[in-house]
C-alpha cells in the first residue's frame, strides 16, 4: 500500500527516467519495480472489476442473435449463457431475468401496436376522445367524422384511418404524451401546424402523423434490443377489459422514451425546417443518425 501512495503521488516520467539512470550507473531503485509492479496489480484489479460490472445490454450484445432471441422468450439457460459471459451462477440469472422481462414487454407492445383502431370500440374512442381534450379542451368539434381532426394534424375527418401503420400503440403514445406534456404538445402544433402563411413555404408538418411515424421508430428500437435499458425492472401486466391501458407499465415506459424522441424530433426540426414533402427524408437522414437511443433519457 505505500509502494503504491508513494507511486501515484510522484512524476511518473521522471521515475522513468531515474530507474533507466540508476540502470545505466548500475545502481537500480528498487522502489520503482515496486511500485510499478504495485501499478500493474491495482490495474488488474480494475480490469476484474470492470468485467464484473458490465450492464445487461453488453452481455446481451455479447451472444449469438440466435441466443439473444432464446433469451428474450426465457429459453436460454444459465449455462449457455456463461459459456459466453463467464459470470457467477447469480448474475447470469439476473442479467436473463432482466433480459426475458424487456422481451415480455415486447410481446405486450407489439399486441398492442397490431391492434387495429376500432371505430366501435368503446375504450379506443374514448382514448381518441382524451387526445382532443387533451389538445383542444374549449373546442367542441362538429362531429366525430370532421375537418376538425387536421387541426391537431391528422390526414382527414376520420383520425382511424391513420393508425394503420401502428395500430392502437400509435394512439396510445400520442394520448400519453398530450397529457403529460400537454404544453410542449400544443407549443408543437403551435410551431408547426398548417397555416396559410405556412402553405407557401410549406415550411410545416402534421403533428398526429408525426407522432405515430415515431411509434414505429421506438418499436424497431425495442426490436433492435437498442432501448431494452428501459424494461428490464418493470412489473408485466397485460391490458383487461375494465383496465387503462396507458397505465400499464410497459406502455408507459414505451410512451416515455416516445415523449423524448418526439421532444428531440422537434426541437431539430425548428432548427433546420424542412417542407411537408422532406419528412420522410429529414426523420431518417437527419433526426435518427443524430440520436443515440443509447443515451436517450424517458420523459416522466
Amino acid at each position: 500500500k505505500l509502494q503504491f501512495l508513494y507511486f501515484i503521488g510522484q512524476d511518473h516520467n521522471k521515475l522513468m527516467d531515474d530507474f533507466l539512470n540508476n540502470m545505466k550507473a548500475g545502481e537500480v531503485d528498487l522502489r520503482i519495480p515496486l511500485a510499478v509492479t504495485s501499478l500493474v496489480v491495482v490495474f488488474v484489479g480494475f480490469s476484474c472489476i470492470r468485467k464484473k460490472e458490465r450492464g445487461t445490454l453488453a452481455l446481451l450484445n455479447e451472444l449469438q442473435n440466435s441466443d439473444k432471441v432464446k433469451a428474450r422468450s426465457g429459453d436460454l439457460s444459465v449455462t449457455e449463457a456463461n459459456r459466453v459471459w463467464k459470470v457467477s451462477e447469480e448474475e447470469a440469472n439476473r442479467h436473463l431475468r432482466a433480459i426475458k422481462n424487456a422481451g415480455g414487454a415486447q410481446d405486450i407492445l407489439e399486441d398492442l401496436r397490431k391492434e387495429k383502431y376500432d371505430s366501435s370500440n368503446s375504450t379506443h374512442e374514448a382514448l381518441l376522445e382524451r387526445l382532443w381534450t387533451a389538445l383542444k379542451p374549449d373546442q367542441r368539434r362538429s362531429g366525430r367524422i370532421s375537418d376538425d381532426w387536421e387541426e391537431i394534424g391528422f390526414q382527414g375527418k376520420d383520425p382511424a384511418t391513420d393508425f394503420r401503420g401502428n395500430g392502437l400503440l400509435g394512439l396510445l403514445n400520442l394520448v400519453y404524451f398530450c397529457e403529460n406534456h400537454t404544453k410542449m404538445a400544443r407549443q408543437i402544433i403551435q410551431d408547426s401546424g398548417f397555416t396559410d402563411e405556412r402553405a407557401a413555404t410549406q415550411k410545416w408538418y402534421m403533428f398526429a402523423v408525426a407522432g405515430i411515424n415515431l411509434t414505429g421508430v421506438v418499436s424497431n428500437w425495442l426490436t433492435s434490443y437498442s432501448i431494452d435499458r428501459f424494461f428490464y425492472n418493470i412489473p408485466l401486466s397485460k391490458p383487461t377489459n375494465d383496465s387503462d391501458i396507458l397505465t400499464l407499465p410497459a406502455v408507459v415506459a414505451h410512451s416515455q422514451v416516445y415523449a423524448s424522441l418526439f421532444i428531440t424530433f422537434h426541437k431539430t426540426w425548428m432548427v433546420k425546417k424542412p417542407g411537408i414533402m422532406e419528412f420522410n427524408m429529414f426523420l431518417n437522414d437527419v433526426v435518427l443518425p443524430a440520436t443515440n437511443p443509447l443515451t436517450l433519457e424517458k420523459e416522466a
